[in-house]
């Protein structure tokens, strides 16, 4: 699974490694790539990932990646989440390409409304929960989701949020 993007406290990573060592525990297989630079700090986040023994099961990138690199993650993962802890009707890029390539998603929210996010896009509360944040990841994984069963789902998403339809319901908007 991966999180792209900044990694920094205000996306919840530090739940997101809880979650993950909880996901550990209950035996279910687990690798979370932090895909993007770390905002600040990094050593809290290393020494927690050190600590908790989760060497094996958390990776972060060293520095920024490359659009190609960035896309193989995409491609390669098998789910995502994309948290906010802050409640301020943002958006989210990183959500955005999750959902044009059918990613199973995990998103708080506030994310995933500002997001219209497809029915792929599992939710959490908020301030989510690192239990919260295992327990969608976990049902993605045990799902066995395959990204082709939300194709039609993720074409029509991508016809309805394109420029092309954007521009035209500006135009009509506008009298145009």
């Amino acid at each position: 699974m991966i999180s792209l993007g900044f990694v920094h406290s205000n996306k919840a990573a530090e739940e997101c490694i809880w979650a993950v060592d909880l996901m550990r525990s209950w035996n279910i297989p687990v690798k979370l790539y932090f895909v993007g630079e770390l905002a600040g700090d990094e050593g809290p986040f290393k020494d927690m990932v050190s600590q908790l023994g989760l060497t094996d099961h958390v990776v972060f990138s060293s520095s920024f990646i490359r659009e190609t690199q960035y896309r193989d993650y995409l491609l390669a993962a098998d789910a995502a989440v994309q948290l906010r802890t802050h409640r301020f009707g943002g958006l989210s890029g990183a959500l955005l390409d999750c959902i044009t390539v059918g990613l199973p998603t995990v998103a708080n929210e506030d994310l995933a409304l500002a997001m219209e996010g497809p029915t792929y896009v599992s939710t959490v509360p908020d301030h989510p929960s690192p239990v919260l944040i295992a327990e969608a990841l976990a049902g993605i994984s045990q799902a066995g989701v395959n990204r082709s069963q939300f194709d039609e789902e993720r074409r029509r998403y991508c016809e309805v949020h394109s420029f092309k339809n954007y521009a035209q319901q500006l135009c009509e908007g506008l009298g145009f």
